[in-house]
């Protein structure tokens, strides 16, 4: 009998990718399948610079005929479907007789409705819930960590707090975070916030925040040039540092919930088993709701680890 084949294709930034990756484990493996990837067109860092070597099958033109598909951006066939996937949340529609279909709303943190009944089947969506992710989340999360801990800025945020700003598109659709979620986070880690990084996708607002933060008594540093891929050694601060006030963003969830998935012991940790010194947890603070709208709840989906802090928040403004 022929096996199986999920055939994911891939969209958007690298916390969506991640998602989406992780959904397609879950899905593959309850249909005894194998996964195979089409990578997000851009030029930005995508799964693949994240995940080991080899361990991602990308998609060739076998899957793709399997699926009466075509690879190319912009085959009318491939449009077709991906419209079919965005437009239906949680729809599952027949494609070649015994071939899937599965997608979810572009912006719904959308959980997951009846099952597969098909060995083969095309993904196409966010999958942002943890009836997608639930079950895999935990070895993509291991997967990105062994190459954030490598990275030269995993070590810059130890004993200190990352905060990152989502802005981008953001800021269009209203979602940007209220600035007194920072300030807000920041007054009860009080002393324990330490020297403060900032992260994020606006590098002029980024600028801003730094004086604005300073004149509120904090010790803001500069993320430091360390070559390659800013995105990269931004997830990589984001997952060493010691305490991070989040923003509402798949590329911060999974830099957090990287950082908290099991690695290689460093010095610091060799230390405190030698001594007896308790290792300090890390200090997590993430905005409630994730976005502005009522169906929009990070708890709701799953992406809230319990030890995480919640602080309520409103959207849409600027530093003044």
């Amino acid at each position: 009998m022929t096996a199986g084949t999920v055939l994911m294709s891939l969209r958007s930034g690298v916390g969506n990718q991640l998602f989406q990756y992780a959904a397609g484990l879950q899905v593959a493996a309850e249909l005894d399948a194998t996964l195979y990837v089409q990578p997000a067109p851009g030029s930005g860092i995508g799964l693949l610079d994240l995940l080991p070597e080899g361990s991602v099958l990308r998609a060739g033109p076998e899957q793709w005929r399997r699926f009466r598909l075509s690879p190319e951006q912009r085959s009318l066939q491939r449009r077709l479907v991906d419209r079919a996937a965005r437009a239906m949340p949680w729809h599952q529609r027949r494609v070649a007789h015994i071939r899937q279909v599965v997608g979810t709303d572009q912006h719904a943190l959308a959980p997951r409705k009846g099952r597969i009944d098909a060995k083969d089947c095309f993904m196409s969506g966010w999958f942002i819930h943890r009836s997608w992710f639930g079950n895999t989340a935990p070895l993509v999360a291991e997967q990105v960590r062994t190459t954030l801990e490598v990275h030269p800025a995993f070590g810059l945020g130890r004993g200190a707090t990352v905060i990152s700003f989502r802005r981008g598109d953001y800021v269009r659709l209203g979602w940007d975070l209220d600035l007194s979620y920072y300030e807000t986070a920041l007054s009860r880690l009080g002393s324990d916030a330490g020297s403060l990084w900032l992260v994020g996708d606006d590098a002029l607002f980024l600028e801003m925040a730094r004086p604005w933060l300073a004149a509120r008594g904090h010790d803001v540093r500069v993320v430091p040039d360390l070559g390659g891929s800013r995105a990269l050694t931004d997830l990589a601060i984001i997952a060493g540092a010691s305490g991070v006030v989040m923003s509402n963003s798949t590329f911060c969830w999974w830099g957090v919930t990287a950082g908290a998935a099991r690695g290689r012991p460093d010095n610091a940790d060799a230390g405190r088993a030698r001594t007896g010194e308790p290792h300090r947890q890390k200090l997590v603070f993430v905005p409630e709701p994730w976005l502005p709208s009522a169906n929009q709840s990070h708890e709701q989906a799953g992406l809230r680890h319990p030890d995480w802090q919640v602080v309520s928040t409103c959207f849409g403004q600027t530093i003044t």
